[in-house]
């Protein structure tokens, strides 16, 4: 697995988290969780690979949406746990933000 891969799942990650602990916090039921964490995770690369004209890229690699299942399961098991980690409604978007960077600047 490429280093680029593996920042891109884990900014995946926690763009689905963060996405299924703001749906928990407004309590939707476990399918509104899952869509939630999904457009959060995916919603920006979806709407930047339409507007440049390319595949989008979670169509191409599934890998993608196993992992927002998994990361959306596991944030719904341990949210208690979770919420005494989030100190503030950013810190999982804050990760992801930072990790996108990173990935954008290497692929330069």
């Amino acid at each position: 697995m490429s280093l680029l891969l593996l920042i891109d799942i884990l900014g995946t990650i926690s763009f689905s988290i963060s996405g299924v602990l703001t749906a928990i916090k407004k309590r939707m039921d476990p399918f509104g969780i899952f869509i939630i964490a999904f457009v959060t995770a995916v919603g920006g690369g979806t709407v930047r690979d339409l507007l440049i004209d390319v595949p989008v890229f979670w169509m191409k690699d599934l890998t993608f949406i196993y992992v927002i299942a998994a990361a959306a399961i596991i944030a719904i098991i341990f949210r208690n746990k979770l919420g005494y980690i989030r100190r503030s409604l950013f810190l999982f978007d804050t990760i992801g933000i930072a990790l996108y960077t990173v990935l954008e600047l290497k692929k330069e």
